[in-house]
């Protein structure tokens, strides 16, 4: 899901989107290439989206790319299951994205749907995705609100811009290739919206 809509963002689908950048380990985009028959040239792997800059600015970047902030171990790709080390992963990658926003590399995080069950499996104590947005940012929880448009939400009150699709993680299809792109896509949407008016 995440691989088609930032294809569809590389091919102005979503909005005028310099660059995307699939935040994980390369082995997770890898598979996820495999599966849905991605016939372009592989995305190259970009480095050190999290070090502060001397200014803070988006750094330029390929239309689209990979960064894994290499903040935990690769996990087992099993599409479907719900395993900590792949919660692990995914609280890695949206800590990644969010110091690469807060450091002024990229614009706007556009996150996939996470499962707080498996956050939990992970022992991970901040629950759900925002309240892991809040520790992150050093957000209170209370000063967050949540918008909901086109199927995509965004949460409001964070120090960076962040969109993501409006449902859960869907286990029952997950690595067949099946999924709808169309919330995501909607999320990144948002996000190009949502940093163009602060642009303005």
């Amino acid at each position: 899901m995440a691989l088609k809509a930032a294809a569809a963002a590389a091919r102005g689908e979503a909005g005028r989107v310099a660059s995307v950048v699939l935040v994980g380990p390369r082995n997770v985009w890898e598979d996820a290439m495999r599966t849905c028959g991605w016939s372009a040239e592989k995305p190259p792997e970009v480095e050190a989206l999290a070090t502060p800059g001397p200014e803070a600015r988006p750094l330029p970047l390929p239309a689209i790319c990979t960064w894994d902030p290499a903040m935990a171990e690769e996990p087992q790709i099993r599409p479907g299951c719900m395993a900590a080390d792949a919660a692990l992963s995914a609280y890695a990658s949206i800590a990644g994205a969010v110091s690469a926003a807060l450091n002024g590399h990229v614009d706007a995080i556009v996150t996939a749907p996470v499962s707080e069950e498996a956050f939990r499996l992970a022992g991970i104590r901040e629950g759900g995705e925002d309240e892991v947005l809040a520790h992150l940012t050093k957000t209170p929880r209370g000063a967050l609100t949540e918008a909901i448009d086109d199927g995509a939400k965004r949460t409001e009150g964070l120090p960076i811009v962040r969109t993501s699709p409006g449902h859960g993680p869907e286990f029952e299809i997950a690595g067949r290739g099946k999924a709808d792109e169309g919330a995501m896509v909607a999320a990144v949407r948002w996000a190009v919206r949502a940093v163009a008016r602060i642009d303005e």
